[in-house]
């Protein structure tokens, strides 16, 4: 089994949809990197707003890295999706099953 199993989406199956698909991989990559690049400015305001209680800035915060964790681990998927192998006999072997 491989361990790219479980992305469908890749190059080989979004080609014949040549531009739509480039075009939503680059928003996506867009708002990745704008939210990484406004996360540190994010948790400073955050930590240094003294009128939210100590709990609720902690929350917000953690919710901020969390999300952070999220985006820098979808960028091998697209990574993947975009440059990886082809899937296209393993979706075969899978829907023969």
């Amino acid at each position: 089994m491989s361990r790219f199993l479980l992305v469908w989406l890749n190059s080989s199956l979004t080609d014949p949809y040549w531009p739509l698909f480039e075009i939503i991989y680059a928003g996506e990559l867009l708002l990745i990197f704008s939210f990484l690049l406004l996360l540190p400015l994010a948790l400073h305001v955050i930590h240094k707003h003294a009128e939210l209680h100590q709990n609720v800035r902690l929350l917000l915060s953690s919710i901020l890295l969390h999300g952070s964790l999220g985006a820098v681990a979808r960028l091998p998927l697209i990574a993947h999706q975009l440059l990886g192998d082809s899937t296209d006999g393993q979706l075969q072997l899978s829907l023969n099953i």
